[in-house]
């Protein structure tokens, strides 16, 4: 699973993973701070996650970064868990990816686009 992280391999363990929005939430903070948090404006250490909204905000400088800023999740209005809900329907098919089969060209994408939130994420 190159660059997307410790995914579900289940549908079931992913509606439990990513049913609420602070799960999402919580899995692309991770994704974009594998080594924790680093300010991208002063080099800051630490931050405040802000509840319900996918940003955190430097503790030094007050600037908010965006989770979702440069992955396919950025200015959507829909829900996280409904994106991650949709997004793991297509993993963990059987003739997914996760399902260890080949994927048609539709599946392939939502992988491609999974990659790309986590290298946008670091």
């Amino acid at each position: 699973m190159s660059g997307i992280g410790d995914l579900p391999s289940t549908q079931w363990e992913f509606e439990q993973r990513f049913s609420t929005e602070a799960g999402c939430i919580e899995y692309l903070r991770r994704q974009r701070w594998p080594d924790g948090f680093r300010c991208p404006r002063c080099g800051g250490g630490r931050a405040w996650a802000l509840r319900r909204r996918a940003l955190d905000q430097c503790v030094s400088c007050g600037h908010q970064v965006s989770l979702t800023a440069g992955t396919v999740f950025h200015g959507t209005r829909k829900p996280l868990a409904l994106w991650f809900r949709v997004i793991g329907q297509f993993l963990v098919s059987k003739s997914g990816w996760l399902g260890g089969g080949r994927l048609p060209p539709a599946r392939a994408q939502v992988r491609d686009g999974l990659d790309l939130v986590a290298q946008a994420a670091q």
